[in-house]
């Protein structure tokens, strides 16, 4: 018995070799990757939210740190910001690129929530600009459909909005963050 498990370690060793370039291959930092380069780093930033088409937004200020994780397959954004209605608000978001949908992917988790928003979408050349949409539930039921936009003016800023389409068929702008590298 104990030969045929170390003959079965011992393939399972030479398989998992053999998958080395395969995997170093995939997470090579590819053009669609190299686009996010210029989201890393430390910054400032300035955000309005708006809680329905009509009013005034709110405006806070805050920090957010990007990093590239899991061998540069991911920007990790870990965001605080001034205390809000709910308190500080605090949230953590993930940007990478899927090689095999060829889509951007982005998921965001906040403390003001208890939900995952996800989003998916291209990049526009001509415009520096992430185009990612979703969709999300409001508290009464209801489908949201959510677009989001990503703009890189330059290398030391960048700007982030988010808007919703409701029920109505209604959009309207429900988030904007203005990012400004420190």
């Amino acid at each position: 018995m104990s030969n045929i498990l170390v003959s079965l370690a011992a393939a399972l060793y030479v398989g998992m070799l053999a998958m080395e370039p395969a995997a170093a291959e995939s997470a090579a930092h590819s053009p669609a990757n190299a686009r996010l380069d210029a989201l890393v780093g430390e910054w400032k930033t300035a955000i309005k939210v708006w809680d329905n088409p009509d009013g005034e937004p709110v405006s806070l200020k805050g920090q957010t740190t990007r990093q590239w994780v899991l061998g540069g397959r991911f920007i990790e954004e870990r965001s605080e910001n001034d205390t809000s209605r709910e308190g500080r608000f605090q949230s953590i978001a993930y940007l990478g690129f899927d090689k095999e949908t060829r889509l951007y992917e982005r998921f965001w988790m906040t403390n003001t929530a208890t939900r995952i928003f996800v989003e998916r979408g291209r990049y526009d050349p001509e415009n520096n600009l992430f185009l990612l949409q979703g969709s999300e539930t409001s508290k009464d039921g209801a489908v949201i459909s959510t677009t989001s936009e990503l703009k890189v003016s330059s290398p030391d800023r960048h700007i982030f909005t988010a808007y919703v389409t409701g029920a109505s068929g209604l959009r309207w702008k429900q988030l904007e963050i203005v990012y400004s590298r420190k």
